[in-house]
Parts: C-alpha cells; structure tokens; sequence
C-alpha cells in the first residue's frame, strides 16, 4: 500500500526532531569548585570557603570530607581528624557548610579520597582502626620505597606487657585489613619504645625515614599477608 504526504507534511516531519531540540531548554551550567580538608578546620574556614566560592559565582562545591582515613563529619566509623583537635567536639564542618551553600542555592557533593588510611608521619587518631588492636597503645604510618612503589609501615609502640613480635604483627595486619580495604593495610610493623617527637609534641616524620633509611627495614616484621599466603600454598 502506497502513502502519499504533501511537501508541507513532510517538511514538517523532518523538521520535528529539530523544533523539539530547539524548543528544550539548556541544561543549567555547571560552575564547582575543590574545597579541600583545609578550609573545614573551623567555623570561619568553611563560611570563608563558601562565600567565596558564592562571590565568584560558583554554583556548586565538591568537597574534600575524607582524606585521610579520618572524617569531617560526624561519624560513628571513621575517626574525627586530627586537624579539627583545637575545635569544639560539636563542630561538624561538613554539615555547616551543607546549611551555608543551600542557603546560597549551591549544589554540595561529597568527595572522599579512598587511597589513604592515615596521616603519614602523625600520629593515628583517636579510634582509627590499628589503634583499636588490644595490643597497640599508640601507633604512626609512614611510607617506604620497594620495588619502586610505596608502602605503609607501622612504627607501634605496644600497650605495658602486651607481646611483640612477627606474630604479634602478623595479628595487627591481618586486624587492619579486616576492616580497611585490602591495599591500607601497613606492610610492616616496627615495635619501638617511643616516637620521636618535636617541641610541640608532634611526631618527626622525617626522623621515622632516616631510621629507615639508616637501618633499612631492619627490625620490623612482613605483614604481607598476600605474599605470605602465596608462597604457603607454593610450600604445599
């Protein structure tokens, strides 16, 4: 059966599709902006953050509110981070600025960084995951270079009579990797007596490297639970 459309009809039919493009509105521009970890150490950080963003006519914000294995925000899993130490424990930085960039009309998105689960060169926080071992009284992640890569090792100093050794340290790796994903797990552990530390008390990240540069990984113990379970099974 034949069908028969005029020129007119058919102009219309091929010119559809594009008068409905045409008439659709444009989607709304996108203008965001990083917030890093930074700018939410305190109340006046974060509006300074926002409102600057606002001023620049920003219309939405990804923020940083992970960064470190710690969180800036209330949570029940993740420990507060160390950088928010000198302020009020009722201090949330991410709900504050949630409330100050929705009263602007601006569009917040969470931006979590998963690669790291610790400060390198600081000391843990209170209730991160190593810290919570029954046999780790205190505990600092740095890194070191194998196989032109970097890996975490502990430096733990042990809890008054608790054991140390490989198989201690076997234990705090194989208790780290069951609650963070497989690559955070530290890939030694060093038992010491003590961390050196500055004036202010805070760790010398540069002393933990040159005691490995000087003694190598001398004194600390394989927890490369993957390498460990390979050559096991090459064993049997």
């Amino acid at each position: 059966m034949r069908m028969a459309f005029s020129r007119g009809a058919l102009g219309l039919v091929l010119l559809g599709p594009a008068l409905a493009a045409a008439a659709a509105p444009a989607p709304a521009e996108l203008r965001g902006l990083w917030v890093v970890r930074t700018a939410l150490v305190s109340p006046q950080a974060v509006d300074q953050a926002v409102d600057a963003a606002a001023a620049a006519g920003m219309n939405a914000l990804f923020v940083q509110v992970r960064g470190r294995g710690d969180a800036f925000y209330r949570s029940s899993l993740a420990a507060r981070s160390p950088l928010l130490e000198r302020q009020r424990r009722d201090f949330d930085p991410f709900a504050r600025l949630l409330t100050r960039a929705r009263a602007k009309g601006m569009q917040v998105h969470a931006w979590v960084n998963v690669l790291l689960a610790a400060h390198f060169g600081q000391p843990l926080p209170r209730g991160h995951v190593l810290l919570k071992h029954p046999a780790v009284a205190e505990c600092c992640v740095v890194a070191y270079r194998q196989d032109d890569l970097e890996k975490p090792i502990a430096f733990v100093i042990p809890k008054p009579g608790a054991p140390t050794g490989p198989t201690v340290a076997l234990e705090i790796a194989a208790f780290a990797k069951s609650h963070l994903a497989a690559y955070k797990f530290p890939r030694r552990v060093k038992f010491v007596n003590e961390l050196p530390r500055n004036d202010r008390g805070k760790v010398e990240r540069k002393r933990l490297r040159e005691d490995l540069a000087r003694g190598g990984l001398e004194g600390s113990h394989d927890t490369d639970l993957s390498a460990m379970t390979r050559q096991a099974k090459v064993r049997t």
